[in-house]
C-alpha cells in the first residue's frame, strides 16, 4: 500500500508542472501590407497574402536582402517571459539561437521572403485545397523545452503581382533547357560590376551546363549577338544560354568491341600455349 501511494505522489509530483506550464506563443506582425493574419496567436500560424502588389527593393544586406526584388516581410514578437539564453528558431532544418537573429536591443525578429516570378510559377503546382502555397516555414522553441511555435508565410501564386522595376534599372532575363532566371541591373553597368556575390554564384549555377552538354555561349535574343557578362547594360535584355551535346548521337560501338575481341585472342593464345606445352611435355 505504502509503494502505491508513492509511485501515486511521484506521478502527480511529475503531473503537477504540466498543470500550470504557461504556452508561450510569440505575436507576428507584416510589414508588407494586405496580410491575413489570425488576431491571436497560437501554436500554428499562418499568414496568408491573397491579392497584392509587391513594390520591387534594391539589395539591403543589412536587412538580409541580398538580391534586388520583390520582398514580403515580418515582424515576429517573442513573447513574454521567453528564455533569451534558450529560445531558438529553426528554417530549412538549420537551428539558430533567436538572440543571434533577433533586432538589437529588441525583442523581435524582422524576416524577409524574396518572390520572384520564376518562383511563382514553381508554387502553382504545389498550391492547398483554398488556392495556397507555402513560401516559408519557422519554427520557434521560445523556451528550449522542444515545444514549437509554426509560422508559415502563404501565398496564392496567381493573385502577386510583381510591380514594375524603377527607372535607371534594367531586367536581364536568361533562358536555358532548365527554364528562366531574371536579375535586376542598374543602368550603364554590367552583370560583373553590380551583381552580389549571392546573385553571381546564383548566376553560375543556372547557365553551368548539365552532365553530357557542353556551354557554347550566351547569345542575346534580339539579334543573336553573343552577349558577355562585362557588357554595360542599358535595356532590358533577353539572353538565351545555348548548350552543345557532348556525347556522341551515334556511337561508335565497334570500338567498344576492341577490348573483348583483344581479351578473347589472350585467351586463345593461352589456350593453345597450354596444348602446345602439354604435348610437348608427353
Amino acid at each position: 500500500m505504502k509503494k502505491l501511494l508513492f509511485l501515486s505522489f511521484l506521478v502527480f509530483t511529475l503531473f503537477i508542472p504540466n498543470l500550470y506550464a504557461t504556452e508561450l506563443y510569440g505575436k507576428v506582425e507584416s510589414v508588407t501590407l494586405g496580410s491575413e493574419i489570425p488576431s491571436d496567436s497560437g501554436k500554428e500560424v499562418d499568414v496568408k497574402y491573397h491579392d497584392i502588389t509587391l513594390n520591387w527593393e534594391q539589395k539591403n544586406r543589412d536587412l538580409g536582402k541580398n538580391y534586388d526584388g520583390w520582398w514580403i516581410g515580418l515582424k515576429i514578437y517573442a513573447p513574454d517571459g521567453y528564455n533569451e539564453e534558450k529560445a531558438t528558431i529553426k528554417r530549412g532544418g538549420e537551428v539558430k539561437a533567436f538572440s543571434s537573429v533577433k533586432e538589437a536591443d529588441t525583442n523581435y525578429l524582422e524576416a524577409w521572403f524574396l518572390v520572384t516570378q520564376d518562383k511563382l510559377e514553381a508554387l502553382k503546382s504545389e498550391v492547398d485545397s483554398e488556392g495556397y502555397a507555402v513560401v516559408a516555414t519557422y519554427e520557434f522553441d521560445w523556451d528550449g523545452s522542444g515545444e514549437n511555435q509554426t509560422l508559415k508565410v502563404k501565398v496564392v501564386p496567381d493573385k502577386i503581382t510583381l510591380g514594375n522595376i524603377p527607372e535607371g534599372f534594367h531586367m536581364v532575363t536568361f533562358e536555358s533547357d532548365s527554364g528562366k532566371k531574371y536579375f535586376s541591373v542598374e543602368n550603364d553597368k554590367s552583370l560583373e560590376e553590380y551583381l552580389s556575390e549571392e546573385e553571381k554564384e546564383l548566376l553560375n549555377k543556372f547557365i553551368k551546363a548539365p552532365e553530357g552538354k557542353e556551354l557554347v555561349g550566351l547569345y542575346l535574343e534580339d539579334g543573336g549577338l553573343e552577349f558577355n557578362l562585362s557588357d554595360k547594360i542599358s535595356a532590358d535584355t533577353t539572353v538565351k544560354v545555348i548548350y552543345k551535346v557532348t556525347e556522341k548521337d551515334n556511337p561508335n560501338t565497334g570500338n567498344k568491341l576492341i577490348p573483348y575481341v583483344a581479351m578473347a585472342l589472350i585467351s586463345l593464345i593461352t589456350m593453345l600455349g597450354l596444348v602446345i606445352y602439354v604435348k610437348v611435355s608427353k
